[in-house]
């Protein structure tokens, strides 16, 4: 009789635990469904401030793009008013100044008023080598202002309107310049100071003793638009020093840059170059581009292009100059010009261009072998 007592009580304290564990238990559960109650009410209110957020950012974003539009039409109606009152007659095709002096004649001389041939656009003579960054820029781009749209592969653009009312901008460049100028110095001449490496390249004849690079060192912009080719260091032997490679590698973006020049065609036939940017900062890179070329650079009192090219932008649009041809007569002041050396340009032409010109086919073909 003991025995079964004392066994019935064992039994429910064992039954008591498990009911205080489970009151326990379902405390926590409790707690816990109203901290996600809590949870879920506060990301709904958050859902909702955003969602709230949202709504107002749109309406500003729509009355910004009213005032935006507004601003526009205002602005190019001010333009068009310009363009007609410096054309009054307004023909349909007729050549403009720059057209003129693109192919060497002046108003009034004979041909002036003639209409623009259909097949061969007007482009204007001036070439904004455009090289950014203080030392060494990274990419270089190449472009002129066409009178009617220009298409062809590798050549970006034509983007009308885009800075000249009725006008097309044609764009050619190169991904890789003063960046890979920046990537051998770093690596191969630390040591080493541009000046240093400028006057050692100096004294080199072109062609830097047979060596030959393709400037393809992040891929090809224009005229290949290709994003897998790469760069290539060739005809190297023990004799080359850091001195022909350094001067070798900017040998090939100012081939790099004839090339596109060259892949404009019949469209564009460069008289003289205007450098801005990092080039402007060495003067063996600038003769350098004037050889492979063969023609004048011309380096302006302001280096930077893109803050003149706005100010002049910005003159012009608040009626300042007439025209944007105005404004760059008015702003855009010569300050150096560095001629071609005939000798080294006839070097490059008849020797150093063609191999560099053969390297991305001839690479091309080793890239493919499957």
């Amino acid at each position: 009789m003991v025995a079964t007592e004392q066994s019935g009580e064992k039994e429910a304290s064992t039954l008591r635990q498990e009911h205080a564990a489970l009151q326990e238990q379902n405390r926590l559960l409790q707690t816990e469904v109203i901290s996600l109650r809590q949870q879920a009410h506060y990301h709904r209110t958050q859902h909702q401030r955003a969602v709230q957020r949202a709504q107002e950012l749109e309406a500003q974003v729509g009355v910004l793009k009213a005032k935006v539009a507004g601003l526009q039409q205002r602005l190019f109606g001010r333009k068009s008013e310009r363009v007609s009152r410096a054309s009054p007659s307004g023909a349909a095709g007729e050549e403009s100044g720059i057209g003129r002096r693109a192919r060497g004649q002046q108003p009034g001389s004979a041909g002036h008023g003639r209409k623009l041939r259909k097949k061969l656009p007007v482009v204007e003579t001036v070439l904004d080598l455009c090289e950014q960054q203080k030392r060494c820029p990274r990419c270089g781009l190449v472009w002129a202002v066409a009178e009617k749209p220009v298409h062809k592969p590798g050549m970006w653009g034509t983007y009308m309107d885009a800075v000249y009312p009725g006008k097309a901008i044609i764009e050619g460049g190169q991904t890789s310049t003063g960046s890979v100028i920046a990537w051998f110095k770093r690596n191969f001449a630390p040591d080493t100071s541009f000046e240093e490496l400028n006057a050692a390249a100096s004294a080199l004849e072109p062609g830097a003793e047979g060596l030959v690079v393709l400037d393809h060192f992040q891929g090809n912009r224009t005229p290949y638009t290709d994003a897998a080719s790469r760069g290539a260091i060739t005809g190297l032997t023990l004799k080359h020093t850091a001195s022909h490679v350094f001067r070798a590698i900017m040998e090939s973006i100012c081939l790099g840059t004839r090339l596109i020049i060259d892949s404009f065609g019949e469209a564009f036939s460069a008289k003289r170059i205007v450098v801005a940017g990092g080039a402007t900062n060495s003067p063996l890179w600038l003769q350098i581009h004037a050889d492979t070329i063969g023609v004048p650079l011309e380096l302006t009192e302001v280096p930077d292009a893109p803050a003149l090219g706005c100010a002049i932008l910005a003159a012009y649009g608040t009626g300042r100059f007439a025209t944007i041809e105005e404004g760059c007569k008015a702003m855009v002041r010569r300050h150096t010009i560095i001629e071609p050396d005939r000798r080294r340009t006839q070097l490059y032409e008849r020797e150093v261009y063609p191999r560099y010109g053969a390297l991305y086919g001839a690479l091309k073909s080793v890239r493919d072998v499957r």
